[in-house]
């Protein structure tokens, strides 16, 4: 596979900024292939901070701002929760590389520095009148924002979304169809069906068939296209 001769650049300025950096600072490439335009983890430093490889899969938070096609109205995102899968929380930032309005890559930084802001944080509101020194991340998954998961598993990814869910329920319970349909239209969303064997997983977590996922998600479509067609009639 040959890559685009710019995300091949990136890779001699990712061992500039691992030496400049050092080792609390993960460093992700993420490539397309030219061929299937699918994106994948090109080349990582210090993946021993998140426990990811170059086989490891994109999460939900990154398949999403593909899908959203961020790119085209930002250049980059900065200051986002990351927790990894064992718990640990980070800050991340991410870089589009791009060409006009082809995304060709990212370029994504992580820091386990996360921490150190907790202390300051914690030491300021021991001080009347003191403020946060940042509060632009949240204290837990369900308390997010803008958060990415870093996980390889979709059960994860689903189980973390069921919570989301959950929470912004009135009446907890059974998971009725509207909850489903809520959870799964949640999940094509963050991009998670574009992860390979991510619809019998789904079906094994909401104790569904397969045939009833891919059933949801034609009504969620047909859902979508009522009402975009509603608001074209409108105008």
């Amino acid at each position: 596979m040959s890559l685009h001769p710019l995300i091949q650049s990136y890779k001699t300025l990712m061992d500039f900024l691992a030496d400049l950096l050092g080792r609390n600072y993960e460093i992700v490439l993420y490539a397309s292939d030219p061929d299937t335009q699918a994106f994948h983890i090109e080349k990582i430093i210090n993946g021993h901070i998140s426990h990811r490889t170059i086989h490891s899969k994109l999460s939900h938070y990154e398949l999403k701002l593909i899908e959203d096609e961020v790119y085209l109205e930002s250049n980059y995102r900065t200051h986002y929760a990351v927790l990894t899968d064992d718990g640990q929380k980070l800050f991340g930032s991410t870089f589009f590389i791009k060409t006009g309005k082809q995304l060709l890559g990212m370029l994504s930084i992580n820091t386990t520095h996360y921490r150190v802001y907790e202390l300051i944080n914690a030491l300021l509101a021991m001080i009347p009148g003191g403020k946060l020194a940042v509060d632009v991340l949240p204290k837990t998954a369900s308390d997010k924002a803008e958060s990415e998961i870093l996980s390889n598993d979709v059960a994860d990814i689903v189980q973390h979304t069921i919570a989301e869910i959950d929470e912004k329920r009135p009446n907890r319970g059974p998971f009725r169809k509207n909850d489903k349909m809520m959870l799964i239209r949640e999940l094509r969303d963050k991009g998670v069906f574009q992860i390979k064997g991510a619809i019998p997983k789904v079906a094994q977590i909401l104790n569904i068939s397969d045939p009833s996922v891919y059933r949801y998600l034609s009504e969620i479509k047909k859902e979508d296209e009522a009402l975009e067609q509603s608001r074209y009639s409108s105008r």
